[in-house]
């Protein structure tokens, strides 16, 4: 943090080198300086020093100066200081450097530090004026970075109490204090008073850190002390309505109170107490205590905020604070992941799928979510009703703070969803890492690997993979599967981005000796019907009643098999006997699944069906298909009796859905349509699995 000082080199050097080597500052012989202030034109420009020294001498570089590092898409960026130096030694003797910076838009300065020898000078560089403009918080954050600011606000929060950071927030907008120093320019945090609730008035310069606005070692000019107290935690009121109470402490004569307009439909104040404060020697001028009863009505939707604002004025100044509070709502799992900000007050409800040593996964038919809870007395099995903080802890989206609101203390053990095998190491290697801006989607997951075990925690190394698996604060004692290879499921809750783990709570570890099956090409040919066992790996690109189609980067095939609960855009591992359905050949080959796994969901696929005018269109009748081809086709639907047809432009032949209800596409019968989707079979007509169906209308 930058020294707010009088310029004077003597002094600086004294406040700077205080440390084990006691620096000679009694004489400047050594090294001379033809002036110790600089100024460069606001319009920018040079300007020359003159170093007279008897020793070899350097610049000391800093944070700041002449390089510093910026946060560039999440990446560390070296840039160059505003000013720039055409030297940064020499030789003793007398040398000329030239100091040049660019146009600036506010004023702007640096003190450089000169060694020579164990002697020290210091020159201070400044551009434009350094007079301090007095802003509102939206003005500061709309400013340029340099720019020196007087700004008055209501500190809303502490960050640190040693350096003094802190928010500030005046109601055009909220900035970043980062550093609080007295006249001398040290921190001395208690001397200023500053507790949450008081206006204060500062004076420093912004600068922006990681998108974060800040003022940067502010002086403080005036503090005046909030005449209202309020509690410090929040409350969670009850899903059915209810009452409750506030104590707040106040200074002023006599406390008032506001409701804003969006929370006037459902709070509203019952009643409010007072009582006077008890004089004495040690407080002869105590806070009165108002107590106030909100009253809530019943939430029959989410979970929601509400807020009830309080002031008290005292003749010369006043006070304004609002205190926040949430009501307990019904909302899934999902609902409160998608639409809950970070901090707000949240309910889950659902079942304890998984526990370890610092919280329990918590699951409902829709997502999971952490619940970060050390000291929790949950159990698996439970199901619960939770309030608490919503929060993202470098990627992990969880709830801490928690209240149990209900806990039914059932001990049936969960059912599982089938678990997203990455157990092959390339599915491991392409479920990537995950940081605060890419947080995990908790995931039950299976996978394949060695024990690894030392004085931090237990581990799975997934083939040569560099990212290991963490069973994160587990319970049990996996010493003597240490070297094995084990099978895991697991819920996926965390990633260490320092030292590359995914951290899981496993539900289940299990030893095994048999083998992977080996991964074959998705484009199968040639195939000797009825007798060989393939495994493939594909994304699910399209869906029907009896049959999906998967594709990879070589081709498509298709899968057949009732109740398949397969899902577009899923990643599977599929194993079965390949055949043509019937011992046609006119019938696209097909996998009949013996096991499915399911490896990812929400892949991604970009669809290229050919395109068949007429001509093309009949050259499919009658001909092996192989494997299921992307086609796309225009005609008219009819219908016949139980079939969906379709006469195509041009051709005396039809084209026919094939493994779909017809029922959901009845809609377009006599209509005019491109129907796009993969070829099921050649004979007499061309059988089509649709994934997409669009009337033409002209």
């Amino acid at each position: 943090m930058k020294l707010r000082y009088l310029f004077s080199a003597i002094l600086a050097s004294v406040l700077m080198f205080t440390g084990c080597v006691q620096e000679s500052i009694d004489s400047f012989e050594d090294i001379k300086l033809s002036q110790t202030y600089l100024l460069i034109p606001e319009a920018g420009g040079s300007v020359k020093l003159t170093i007279d020294s008897k020793v070899d001498w350097e610049f000391v570089t800093t944070e700041t100066w002449p390089k510093y590092t910026e946060k560039v898409d999440g990446k560390d960026v070296v840039k160059d200081a505003w000013l720039s130096v055409d030297k940064m030694a020499g030789f003793a003797g007398v040398t000329e450097v030239t100091f040049t910076a660019e146009k600036a838009e506010a004023g702007r300065e640096f003190e450089l530090q000169i060694k020579a020898g164990n002697k020290s000078q210091f020159v201070r560089v400044r551009q434009g004026s350094m007079v301090a403009e007095e802003a509102k918080c939206e003005d500061v954050i709309a400013g340029p970075d340099g720019k020196t600011y007087i700004v008055q606000g209501i500190c809303t929060k502490i960050a640190n109490d040693y350096y003094g950071n802190w928010y500030m927030n005046d109601g055009t907008g909220e900035i970043y204090i980062y550093g609080t120093v007295n006249a001398d320019g040290d921190y001395d945090w208690e001397s200023f008073d500053i507790e949450e609730g008081d206006s204060v008035k500062v004076e420093g310069p912004k600068t922006t850190f990681n998108e974060v606005v800040e003022l940067v070692g502010v002086s403080v000019i005036k503090v005046v002390k909030t005449l209202l107290k309020l509690p410090e935690k929040s409350y969670m009121a009850e899903l059915g309505g209810e009452t409750f109470d506030i104590k707040l402490a106040y200074k002023g004569k006599g406390v008032f109170y506001n409701i804003p307009e969006e929370y006037k439909s459902w709070v509203s104040v019952e009643n409010m107490e007072f009582k006077a404060g008890t004089p004495s020697k040690l407080e002869p001028n105590p806070a009165d205590t108002a107590i106030v009863y909100i009253k809530v009505l019943e939430n029959e939707g989410k979970t929601r905020q509400g807020a009830v604002e309080f002031s008290s004025s005292n003749g010369e100044s006043t006070s304004i604070s609002l205190y926040n509070f949430a009501q307990a709502g019904i909302a899934t799992i999902a609902e409160v992941i998608a639409d809950t900000e970070i901090d707000a007050q949240a309910v889950v409800a659902g079942q304890v799928v998984a526990k370890h040593g610092n919280g329990v996964i918590v699951s409902d038919e829709t997502a999971s979510i952490y619940v970060y809870s050390p000291e929790t007395t949950l159990e698996v099995g439970n199901n619960v009703v939770l309030a608490g903080t919503f929060g993202n802890n470098f990627g992990t989206i969880q709830i801490k703070n928690i209240e149990i609101k209900s806990n039914d203390k059932a001990t049936a053990q969960p059912v599982h969803a089938a678990p997203i095998n990455l157990q092959y190491q390339a599915d491991y290697d392409a479920l990537g890492t995950f940081s605060k801006d890419n947080p995990i989607t908790i995931s039950y997951i299976k996978v394949r690997g060695v024990v690894e075990k030392d004085d931090y925690g237990v581990y799975i190394k997934v083939g040569t993979s560099e990212i290991r698996t963490c069973l994160y604060k587990t319970a049990t004692d996996y010493t003597e599967k240490v070297g094995k290879t084990v099978v895991v499921t697991a819920y996926l809750m965390g990633y260490n981005s320092s030292y590359k783990y995914y951290q899981v709570i496993e539900t289940s570890v299990a030893e095994v000796t048999d083998e992977l099956p080996a991964i074959t090409l998705t484009e199968i040919k040639d195939v000797a019907a009825g007798e060989t066992t393939y495994t493939v790996a594909g994304v699910v690109v399209a869906v029907g009643q009896a049959a999906y189609v998967m594709a990879d980067a070589t081709g498509n095939l298709l899968v057949h098999g009732d109740n398949h609960g397969r899902k577009v855009m899923e990643k599977v591992r599929v194993t079965g006997i390949a055949s043509h359905y019937s011992g046609y050949s006119t019938n696209t080959l097909q996998l009949v699944s013996s096991s499915t796994d399911l490896i990812a969901v929400g892949s991604s696929w970009t669809y290229a069906p050919t395109v068949l005018d007429a001509t093309a269109f009949d050259a499919w009748i009658g001909k092996d298909p192989s494997t299921a081809t992307e086609v796309q086709v225009t005609g008219t639907v009819v219908k016949s009796d139980s079939y969906l047809n379709i006469n195509v432009e041009g051709s005396t032949k039809q084209a026919t859905f094939k493994y779909v209800d017809t029922a959901e596409y009845e809609k377009f019968v006599d209509k005019k349509v491109v129907i796009k989707g993969y070829v099921m079979g050649t004979y007499q007509r061309l059988s089509i699995l649709p994934y997409s169906v669009t009337e033409v209308t002209e």
